[in-house]
């Protein structure tokens, strides 16, 4: 399910997933910052390693599933070693989804170190060592992390609608002023305002 920069993404309550890190990070425009986590599943003798974007401050829409790290992999091992790799090559992963997924994973995956920007280009990326990330998840699983969050849109509130003239003034807020209905002449035009509301027929 996409979702906006203004709600909290909807997941199941009952995911399998054992939430191991939460962290923010920039987009790769830099112009909205993400909220992801790094999970894996739990009880298993070989765990899958995920991540999801779980908020963006942004405008805009995204996915909010787990991908596996192995599914990541296979992604770029599809590119040639000598060529950069982009974004581009994780559509696959989100297909009939918003283009948003894949950028904003890819973000997540730069700010873990998964990836390096290469010298003198722009949007184009190269494989780093993992070592150092791997080290750190390895680390999480062996411990007793299982971090919580709360998995259903935020609530916002609707602003309370202002009250009427009336009321303002039976309460006290305001001083009502007064009606003064239009002086009608039978038979003959409206008769002029002169002085303090007074009027004078032709």
């Amino acid at each position: 399910m996409n979702q906006s920069a203004s709600a909290v993404p909807e997941i199941p309550g009952n995911s399998p997933v054992r939430i191991l890190k939460m962290a923010p990070c920039p987009s790769l425009s830099g112009r909205s910052t993400l909220t992801y986590h790094v999970g894996c599943t739990p009880e298993s003798e070989s765990p899958a390693i995920l991540f999801r974007v779980f908020a963006n401050s942004g405008g805009g829409f995204f996915s909010n599933e787990w991908v596996e790290l192995s599914e990541v992999q296979n992604a770029f091992a599809k590119v040639p070693g000598d060529i950069a790799i982009t974004a581009h090559v994780l559509s696959p992963l989100f297909q009939g989804k918003s283009a948003n997924n894949q950028s904003f994973l890819f973000a997540v995956l730069k700010h873990e170190g998964l990836v390096s920007t290469l010298p003198d280009s722009k949007g184009r990326y190269g494989r780093a060592d993992a070592g150092k990330f791997m080290a750190e998840v390895e680390a999480l699983m062996a411990s007793d992390v299982d971090l919580k969050v709360v998995e259903t849109p935020a609530k916002v509130e609707l602003a309370k609608p202002q009250k009427s003239v009336p009321e303002k003034a039976r309460n006290g807020d305001i001083k009502a002023k007064p009606v003064v209905p239009k002086s009608v002449v039978s038979g003959k035009k409206s008769a002029k305002k002169v002085g303090n509301l007074q009027g004078s027929a032709e």
